[in-house]
């Protein structure tokens, strides 16, 4: 929203002049008036040489008379100046004018060239005869030089005014305002008591009073006519310049004037020599013109205090404009932002609404629950950009640590404003050279970068570009930027909010409709076998049974039985699960014969269906810490589930085996698998994939269930898979084995086996030295164990202290600590350290932590730390993580000795030799 500031240069156009309406209405009127002015006086004094008037063709005595030839001229310059104000857009008025204005100018210089030449072309008494010794008369009937010249420079100047150009405009003035100085100077004469323009003798005709005053009015009405152009527009114009002139004119003219007339009258009355006379005019004048200069500078000032509260008055106004259209486009980018109730919907619209009104270039990134920054949506007033952005921000990738941009805003929550990108801007950001072209050709000559922050979550970043070097963002750009990033953040945490609701209200009705569900499949489980034990038993009382009726009619009641205290039995470890109740009795357990014991149960209902159900145990799996009744539970839910959705002639297969520190239990068969869309649910309470009233499995939903919560009581894990219906499924549990059997186990490998096989799922950690740091022992244990058992050099801390006795003496290239330490935390450990050894030993550090919230991410990363794992640890996880850690310290430790290897050895260096 900021406008390109105005720059200053040579040639620029001036700004165009304006005019005050009223004196050019003035001026207009008054070359009318000094036009018929002047024929009236020509005609009167043609009219009185006609009539033999003297009294006409002379003012005063003595002073000279007005020639016909001159009253002529004068009749026929100002019907030219009268036609030509009357007739500029008219040709034929236009062409009088010229006429007319072609013949003041030839008598002019016919005249002139008579009295130069001494010619006597016999003009002089065409029209009336003149006495033969007029008085101050050169010839008879011929008018003095100044006249003649004056009628050709008039003549001249009302021709030049008819071709209508500016050029010809100025000429025409300059002429005009020679001829006024010539007529004015004659009347100063008259004034004076002078006869200017006469020679000893009377050898040259004078000028008449008369005659000057009407020449003077003539040259003044012929400036008047044409008041925008030329020399006039400097004085008409509507200006502080035009004012200054106006007022300073006609006192510059008029005072030296009036000052001359009266210190000649002084000197005449015998006050003071000629001498004297000059001085005091000199004196008189200086005074004046000084006088005129404060005046004046004091109406400047008022003019320049007056055009300054203008210029206040018009920023205030244009502020008051400009903030009138931030509120309009900030309360349109509202309406526009709460239309949509889905978040990524609403901070998708921003680029659409700050481009191009906020800014040429504009892109939104978040905050993703990993700490990972995601760009999402990017706007560009060239769209053929908007693919180019998209292409830097997949080959590089925005990081919470990096120094500017989205990553350092949502780091520190602090707005980023930079009103000229220099290039060691771009070379400081850029990742390598290509990543510098790239930035360079996205055009960005300004930018800032603006935080998502809603009730103090800070959500993203939204940064704004401007690809115009004219266009600079300023402290009122980033004010409209904060404001609508403050607005878009309020509406995108409105719908994630609307969302999460509807999202509650969706799992509250489906869990209402499992409730209902669960309570009418509790109804039916519970009424299904009371049934037949109450028809059974009430014939076992009426006595008249077989012994053959009897012995089936206890055998179903006790079946019946059964099956509702097994009912009644989940029902409890449910409640108990829920509740935190539910205890195991830990011993040590060797898993084969309880795998085996859980087969045998389920095996009699698997003849009966006619399945084959293998056991494949290997005994040497090993014992693991846990419950022999919950195992046994876990086992048997999860074959006899195989069994009962098994076909008859179908297989289930249980394995159990060691696998790299754990022990693994898979159940398998061939029976209908489970759809794809049900797998994620599969584990959850009162979930059934078939749990309609024409399903052809009963239960409760309630085993695979407690089957996980026991699983996860023992430290282990449980996933199913399945290719889909008619597919089969496998259960695989996997528990972990002690942390000394573990390592028992890693000893049996076979000599010369070298380091031990990663398993699959976990990263190799061949070579990484790492220090685990944390003050429960047994989260030591199982982490060191974790990543010895992948390869990783481990040394384990149980403090901070410990900690940093350890790396005096060791030098890990990976660093894994807890962050919640009694006396020193994980922070405080990892401060110690770069306050220890500087920066050129930094150790890269993953932090293990169960505060995994947006801030502790966030936290975290600002401390120093490169990445963070939760608590529980997931192993695959935390592996992945540090091998990429160890990979990057051992290649910044080879980089390091490059460096050295490379650096100029110094002369006082003592240098040994190798031999």
């Amino acid at each position: 929203m900021s406008d390109a500031g105005s720059r200053a240069g040579i040639g620029l156009t001036p700004r165009p002049r304006e005019f005050d309406p009223t004196l050019i209405a003035r001026l207009d009127a008054f070359s009318r008036g000094a036009s018929t002015f002047v024929v009236a006086v020509g005609s009167l004094v043609l009219l009185g040489w006609v009539l033999g008037v003297g009294a006409v063709e002379s003012v005063f005595p003595g002073f000279g008379v007005m020639k016909a030839n001159a009253a002529l001229c004068f009749v026929l310059a100002g019907a030219s100046l009268w036609r030509e104000r009357a007739g500029r857009d008219t040709p034929g008025p236009r062409l009088a004018a010229q006429r007319c204005a072609l013949a003041v100018a030839v008598v002019g210089i016919i005249t002139l060239s008579e009295h130069l030449l001494g010619w006597n072309l016999h003009i002089d008494q065409l029209l009336v005869r003149d006495a033969p010794r007029a008085v101050a008369t050169t010839l008879p009937g011929r008018m003095a030089p100044a006249e003649a010249g004056s009628f050709l420079l008039v003549g001249v100047a009302l021709l030049l005014i008819a071709q209508g150009s500016e050029r010809w405009l100025r000429s025409s003035q300059c002429l005009t305002l020679t001829a006024a100085l010539i007529s004015w100077e004659a009347l100063l004469g008259h004034a004076y008591g002078v006869a200017l323009y006469a020679v000893p003798s009377y050898r040259f005709t004078h000028v008449g009073a008369h005659t000057a005053l009407a020449f003077t009015l003539l040259c003044l009405g012929t400036l008047a006519s044409r008041p925008r152009s030329g020399v006039m527009a400097i004085f008409t114009c509507d200006s502080a310049g035009g004012y200054m002139a106006r007022r300073v004119l006609p006192a510059a003219v008029g005072v030296p004037s009036l000052l001359g007339w009266l210190c000649l009258e002084g000197e005449r009355a015998g006050f003071y020599d000629t001498a004297a006379g000059v001085a005091l005019m000199v004196v008189a004048t200086l005074v004046f013109f000084a006088a005129l200069i404060a005046w004046n500078a004091r109406a400047l000032e008022r003019v320049e205090d007056e055009r300054a509260q203008l210029d206040r008055e018009q920023s205030a106004r244009a502020q008051a404009e400009a903030a009138e259209r931030r509120a309009a486009f900030l309360a349109q980018a509202s309406a526009a932002l709460g239309a949509s109730l889905d978040c990524n919907s609403t901070l998708k619209s921003v680029p659409d609404l700050a481009v191009p009104r906020v800014a040429d270039w504009c892109a939104v990134s978040v905050l993703d629950p990993a700490g990972t920054i995601r760009q999402l949506a990017v706007g560009h007033v060239d769209p053929s950009k908007v693919e180019f952005a998209w292409e830097v921000e997949k080959r590089y990738p925005a990081s919470l640590n990096a120094p500017y941009g989205p990553g350092r805003v949502i780091r520190t929550g602090a707005s980023e404003l930079v009103s000229e990108i220099p290039d060691s801007l771009l070379e400081a950001v850029a990742q390598d050279e290509e990543h510098l072209r790239l930035l360079r050709a996205l055009g960005v000559a300004s930018y800032m970068v603006v935080p998502l922050i809603a009730r103090g979550e800070t959500l993203g970043a939204i940064a704004f570009g401007s690809a115009d070097p004219d266009r600079r963002f300023a402290r009122t750009d980033l004010a409209v930027a904060e404001e609508l990033a403050h607005r878009a953040a309020l509406a995108a945490d409105n719908a994630r909010h609307y969302e999460a609701e509807g999202r509650a209200r969706a799992a509250a009705e489906a869990a209402s409709r499992a409730k209902d569900a669960f309570l009418a499949t509790v109804s039916h489980e519970l009424r299904t076998p009371l049934s037949p034990i109450l028809a059974w038993a009430r014939m076992l009382r009426q006595g008249n049974l077989g012994e053959e009726k009897t012995r089936r009619a206890l055998e179903v009641i006790e079946r019946c039985a059964r099956s509702q205290a097994k009912l009644i039995e989940d029902l409890l470890d449910v409640s108990r699960i829920i509740t935190g109740k539910l205890r195991l009795d830990v011993r040590p357990v060797q898993l084969a014969p309880v795998v085996q014991a859980a087969v045998e149960v389920v095996r009699p209902a698997a003849e009966a269906k006619g399945l084959t159900l293998r056991a494949l145990l290997d005994s040497e799996a090993g014992a693991v810490a846990g419950d022999a009744e919950r195992l046994k539970q876990v086992v048997w839910n999860l074959a006899s589930n195989a069994v009962k959705f098994t076909p008859t002639g179908g297989h289930v297969e249980v394995q159990l085996a060691g696998v790299d520190g754990r022990v693994e239990i898979r159940v398998s068969d061939t029976g209908q698998g489970i759809p794809p869309d049900f797998l994620p649910q599969i584990f959850q309470r009162f979930e059934q994939a078939d749990s309609t009233s024409t399903r052809a499995h009963g239960g409760l939903g309630l085993g695979l269930a407690i089957v996980r919560h026991i699983v996860e009581l023992h430290g282990g894990t449980v996933r199913a898979e399945s290719p889909g219906e008619g597919g089969g499924a496998v259960f695989t549990v996997r528990l972990p084995l002690p942390v000394a059997q573990a390592g028992r186990e890693l000893e049996r490998r076979p000599p010369g086996s070298g380091a031990p096989a990663c398993p699959p799922e976990l990263a190799p950690l061949d070579g990484v030295r790492v220090l685990v740091v944390d003050d429960e022992p047994d989260n030591n244990d199982v982490v060191g164990a974790l990543l010895s058992s992948c390869g990783a050099e481990v040394r384990l801390a149980g403090s901070a202290r410990r900690a940093i006795e350890t790396l005096a003496e060791w030098r890990p290239d990976v660093l894994v600590t807890d962050i919640a330490m009694p006396n020193e935390d994980g922070y405080d450990l990892l401060a110690s350290i770069r306050a220890q050894q500087g920066e050129q030993a930094e150790i890269l550090a993953v932090a293990l932590t169960a505060y995994a919230s947006r801030e502790d991410r966030i936290r975290l990363l600002s401390a120093g730390f490169r990445a963070h794992v939760p608590k529980p640890v997931d192993p695959t996880e935390l592996t992945a993580v540090v091998a990429n850690l160890g990979r990057a310290a051992q290649r910044l430790r080879a980089e390091a000795g490059d460096r050295a290897r490379t650096r100029p050895v110094p002369r006082t260096a003592p240098v040994s030799s190798s031999g």
